[in-house]
């Protein structure tokens, strides 16, 4: 069997996403209440990998606030059940504020498949991959 050798991947994505017309944001009582209730819980980081950084962050993980006003719910509920609008808590997932907004570490940066391989990867690659990060923020 042959062999890849260990290297990384670069890649530029392009992504373009439409939002239709919305409020404003603004924390909403029950996502302040979220936010309490996970810090009382002493939740951390879903990636939980030993790398996270900054402080803890609530993250919509299927449906973004700014996306709602223009959501089919009826459409989400068939998938999720018990989510019927953006602040449910059963869309809610904590985030360290790399691995929700990092610029090679965020679920708001990165592909999905490149984000949740952080969660699942070996101690030696992800060192790997955290000494590919620095050289690249290094050499910028």
């Amino acid at each position: 069997m042959k062999i890849t050798p260990e290297h990384n991947q670069v890649r530029t994505l392009k992504e373009l996403t439409h939002y239709e017309a919305h409020p404003q944001r603004t924390e909403s009582e029950e996502f302040s209440k979220i936010k309490r209730k996970f810090k009382r819980e002493g939740r951390k980081c879903f990636i939980d990998n030993g790398y996270c950084a900054g402080q803890l962050e609530v993250h919509h993980s299927i449906i973004e606030l700014s996306a709602a006003s223009g959501v089919d719910w009826e459409r989400v509920k068939s998938d999720y059940p018990k989510i019927d609008h953006a602040d449910d808590i059963d869309q809610m997932m904590v985030l360290c504020s790399k691995h929700h907004r990092g610029k090679y570490t965020g679920v708001h940066s990165v592909s999905y498949n490149t984000w949740i391989l952080q969660k699942y990867m070996t101690a030696e690659a992800l060192e790997d991959f955290e000494t590919a990060i620095k050289g690249e923020l290094e050499e910028k």
